[in-house]
C-alpha cells in the first residue's frame, strides 16, 4: 500500500547496490535528492501550504513514473547493445577457433588432439588462451601463435596417444570376457546335470531366500591373477588389433582355452580332494574316497566327470571355512570369479593359501550319509536334494514342518549336540535322553522322511493335543507338543524312559496346560517317586 510520506514513492532508488537477506532489503537514494525533496516537503509544510504540497507530490510522482520508464527502456537498450556484442564476440571467436583448427588440419594434425585427454583443465586452459580468444586471426598473429600451438599439440599428442590406446585395449579386453563368458557357458561341465534335473527356471529354497538352484553350481573359474599368466590369451588385448581380429583369433584358440581351463579345474579339484582327504585321516592312511555321484539313482549324468570333482559335488561332502560351515563345491570363493582384466587386487590382500582354508565338516558329513541312507539316496548329488525343495521332515522329532536339506542338516547338527542328562533338581532324577544323537540312537523311526504335499499342508495346521510337562520345565526341548496320543507315549518312552506316563505328572491335555504351574514339578515328582518307592518296599516284603 502506498503511503503519502513514503520516499521510495518520490525519489529513485535501487534494492541491488548491497544486497542482503531478506524479505524487505534496504533502499539507497542520492543524498542530494534525498536532501531536496525534504526541504521542499518542509517549506510547503512550515507554510501551512497543505493543498500546495497534495499537488507537489503528484508532480513528484508523476516525474519519478516518467524516469522510470524512461530507465527501463534505457536499461532494456544497455541488455540488447551488451547481448549483441557479447554475441559479436563469440562469433569471433568461434571463426578464430575454426581458421586455427583449419589451419591445423592442413599440417596434418587430428581433431583428436584438439581436446585435453589426461591433463583436463590444464590443456584447457593453454588451448583456450591462444585459440578462444576474440580477436581476427592475422598472418601476422598466425606466425607468432603456430610456434606455442605445435608445442601444446605435441605434448597432448602423448596424452591422447595414451588415452586411445587404453580405450582401444579396454574395449578388446571387453570382448574377451564376452567371448570367455559365452566359452564357458558352452563348455559347462555340469550342464548335464543342470538339464537332469531341470534347474533352469525352477527356484528353490536356500538359506533364507528363493534362488534359482542354478546358483549353487556355478562353473568353477580362475581369478584375474591366474588368467593374465596365460600369454596365448592375454596377447590378444595386449597386440593393436581390431575387434573382429580378436574374436577370429579368440576362436582359433578355443581349444587352448579349454585345456587351460580344464587343467586348472583338475588342479583346485584335486587341493581339494586332497586337503578334505588329508583333514579326514591325518596319520595319511590310504582309505578310498567314495567317488560315485548319482543323479536321479543313476551314474550316467556324472560319468564324464573328474572322480575329484564327483566325489566334491557328493551331498555327504561338507566344508568348513573361517565364519562359515556347511559348505559344498563349487560355492568356494576362490573357484567363483568373474573375469575382469581391468579388476586389481593388491597382492598383499591376497590369500596365498585359499583352499587350505575349507576343511572336513565331520560332524555335518557323518549327519549326511546317516541321512542320506535313510532315504536310500547314499549318494546323491548336493545340488539334487537342494531342489527338491522343502520335503524333508525330521523322523525324530514329534512335530516338525518340511525343511530343505541344508536345514535339515544344521537341525541334527544342532539337536545332536546335547548330551542325555539327568536333572539335578529333583532327588529322583528325570531323565532326558537326545534321540537325535546318532551315536546313541536306539529307537527304530526312520531319521528323515520325505513328504507328501498333503503332508506339508498338514505340518502347516499342526493342532497340539497334548503337552510334555518334562520338557516344559527343564526347557531343554522346544519338542514338547504333541497332536495324537500315540505320539506323546512315544516321545515318552523314547526321551524320558517312561513306559506309562501319567496325566498331571509326565504330561498334561492342551486346554488345562495354561493353568499349569511348572515350578511345583520337582515337588510333584518326588512326591510321587517317594510314594512309589514305599510301595515297592512293600510289594517286596
Amino acid at each position: 500500500m502506498m503511503q503519502a510520506g513514503d520516499p521510495n514513492n518520490y525519489i529513485p532508488f535501487t534494492t541491488i547496490i548491497k544486497v542482503k537477506r531478506g524479505s524487505n532489503p534496504p533502499a539507497y537514494r542520492l543524498r542530494t535528492q534525498m536532501a531536496e525533496f525534504d526541504h521542499a516537503r518542509e517549506e510547503f509544510i512550515n507554510n501551512n501550504d497543505m493543498e500546495g504540497l497534495a499537488v507537489w507530490r503528484l508532480r513528484q510522482l508523476a516525474c519519478w513514473e516518467t524516469q522510470r520508464q524512461e530507465g527501463d527502456r534505457l536499461l532494456k537498450y544497455l541488455n540488447s547493445v551488451a547481448a549483441s556484442r557479447s554475441d559479436e564476440l563469440q562469433d569471433l571467436k568461434r571463426e578464430r577457433k575454426e581458421q586455427i583448427q583449419e589451419r591445423l588440419r592442413a599440417l596434418g594434425w587430428e581433431d583428436c588432439y584438439f581436446n585435453s585427454r589426461g591433463r583436463g583443465n590444464e590443456f584447457k586452459k593453454e588451448w583456450s588462451s591462444l585459440v578462444e580468444v576474440a580477436k581476427p586471426l592475422t598472418e601476422r598473429t598466425w606466425t607468432n601463435l603456430l610456434p606455442k600451438l605445435t608445442q601444446l599439440l605435441e605434448e597432448n599428442r602423448l596424452l591422447v596417444d595414451q588415452y586411445e590406446g587404453e580405450q582401444r585395449r579396454a574395449k578388446r579386453q571387453c570382448t574377451i570376457e564376452e567371448l570367455l563368458g559365452e566359452f564357458l557357458r558352452s563348455t559347462n561341465p555340469y550342464r548335464p546335470i543342470i538339464d537332469a534335473l531341470e534347474l533352469e527356471g525352477s527356484v528353490a529354497w536356500f538359506e533364507f531366500q528363493s534362488i534359482n538352484p542354478v546358483t549353487l553350481l556355478p562353473i568353477p573359474f580362475p581369478g584375474r591373477e591366474v588368467i593374465i599368466k596365460w600369454d596365448f590369451l592375454t596377447s590378444l588385448y595386449e597386440e593393436e588389433n581390431s575387434l573382429e581380429s580378436v574374436k577370429e583369433l579368440f576362436n582359433e584358440r578355443q581349444a587352448m582355452v579349454g585345456q587351460k581351463l580344464l587343467e586348472w579345474r583338475t588342479s583346485v579339484e584335486d587341493q581339494l580332494v586332497e586337503h578334505y582327504h588329508a583333514s579326514s585321516f591325518p596319520e595319511k592312511t590310504s582309505s578310498p574316497l567314495n567317488t560315485t555321484l548319482t543323479i536321479k539313482g543313476s551314474i550316467d549324468v556324472t560319468k564324464n566327470l573328474s572322480g575329484s570333482a564327483r566325489f566334491l559335488l557328493r551331498a555327504d561332502t561338507v566344508f568348513n571355512r573361517p565364519y562359515a560351515s556347511n559348505v559344498h563345491f563349487p560355492k568356494i570363493s576362490y573357484l567363483i570369479n568373474t573375469l575382469r582384466f581391468s579388476s586389481h587386487v593388491l597382492e598383499w590382500l591376497m590369500d596365498k593359501y585359499p583352499l587350505q582354508r575349507y576343511t572336513r565338516n565331520v560332524t555335518a558329513e557323518t549327519i549326511a550319509k546317516a541321512l542320506l541312507k535313510e532315504l536310500h539316496m547314499p549318494d546323491a548329488a548336493f545340488i539334487e536334494l537342494v531342489s527338491m525343495g522343502k520335503v524333508f521332515i525330521c523322523g525324530m522329532c514329534s512335530h516338525c514342518s518340511p525343511m530343505v536339506w541344508n536345514a535339515l542338516i544344521e537341525h541334527y547338527c544342532v539337536q545332536s549336540d546335547r548330551k542325555d542328562i539327568k536333572t539335578s533338581w529333583t532327588r529322583h532324577p528325570i531323565v532326558f535322553r537326545n534321540i537325535h544323537n546318532l551315536n546313541t540312537r536306539a529307537t527304530s523311526r526312520p531319521l528323515v522322511r520325505i513328504c507328501s504335499n498333503e503332508e506339508a499342508d498338514q505340518a502347516s495346521s499342526f493342532s497340539p493335543v497334548f503337552n510334555c510337562l518334562l520338557c516344559h520345565r527343564a526347557y531343554l526341548f522346544k519338542d514338547y507338543r504333541f497332536d495324537s496320543l500315540e505320539m506323546m507315549r512315544w516321545h515318552m518312552a523314547e526321551v524320558h524312559e517312561a513306559m506309562e506316563p501319567i496325566d498331571g505328572l509326565h504330561f498334561l491335555h492342551n486346554d488345562g496346560f495354561k493353568l499349569w504351574d511348572s515350578c511345583k514339578l520337582g515337588e510333584k515328582w518326588d512326591e510321587y517317586h517317594d510314594a512309589r518307592g514305599v510301595d515297592e518296599e512293600g510289594i517286596k516284603a
